[in-house]
């Protein structure tokens, strides 16, 4: 028998709704289930309720029950404490990354070898980018003083913070604008997309950058390419228009 349980607010919630009598039975009845485990014998609203609220009171006697279950731990068979301690000595030999061969010696295991790639790359990686910090490329500085330089900010009708990203950029995937010819060219590329593809070039800008590309040459390219397909769609509607006709005049 058990000494307490949970009464819940919605128990009173719902309780209160009930006449006195019906309320009283179905207090006791709450009470004699969760504490006996008896069921009790109801009628009526009273019944109606109990039944309701029954479930909730089961899940608390299941949750006692298993509450008391107690007793010592299995313990593992001779069987798996071998096993364990196999593991653990794979474990112990893998951390010194070594691994058991057919021959019986040992030599590097392949996560071991893995590691050791994965840290020749990351060390080739660190080079590159030292390799790129250590070459000297054109600053902000010294390209936004070159009188060329404003000109073609003034054709494309940008200021020099359009530079400064610009710049930044072409440093960030690693292919860095070292002279003040090079730069040129690339803002010519920016005018021609103006002028051709009719692409401002901040939004330009903005493309270059979604795709990672070094120049905007590519908006060019692609334009082309729809004005290709744009000029043969529109050649094959005016052959179905010239078949419409003749069939009509016919």
């Amino acid at each position: 028998m058990r000494d307490k349980f949970i009464f819940y607010g919605s128990f009173y919630e719902t309780a209160k709704k009930l006449n006195d009598e019906d309320r009283l039975a179905l207090y006791d009845a709450i009470v004699q289930y969760s504490l006996t485990g008896i069921e009790p014998e109801l009628e009526g609203i009273a019944d109606i309720v109990f039944t309701a609220i029954k479930p909730t009171l089961d899940t608390q006697i299941e949750n006692y029950k298993n509450g008391k279950k107690g007793g010592r731990p299995k313990q593992k068979t001779d069987n798996e404490n071998k096993q364990s301690d196999e593991k653990r000595e794979d474990t112990e030999k893998e951390k010194g990354g070594l691994s058991e061969n057919k021959k019986g010696g040992f030599e590097k295991s392949e996560s071991y070898k893995d590691k050791e790639k994965d840290k020749e790359k990351d060390k080739e990686k660190e080079e590159n980018i030292e390799h790129t910090r250590g070459e000297k490329f054109l600053s902000f500085d010294e390209a936004k003083n070159k009188s060329d330089v404003q000109v073609k900010l003034n054709d494309l009708g940008v200021n020099e913070d359009f530079l400064l990203h610009l710049l930044a950029y072409r440093q960030e995937i690693r292919e860095p604008v070292k002279r003040i010819q090079g730069l040129i060219g690339l803002l010519n590329k920016f005018v021609e997309v103006k002028v051709k593809a009719k692409v401002d070039p901040l939004k330009a800008f903005e493309i270059m950058q979604e795709y990672e590309w070094k120049t905007p040459e590519a908006i060019l390219k692609r334009q082309k390419s729809y004005s290709k397909s744009s000029k043969l769609e529109q050649k094959q509607l005016n052959t179905l228009r010239a078949v419409e006709n003749f069939i009509k005049g016919a």
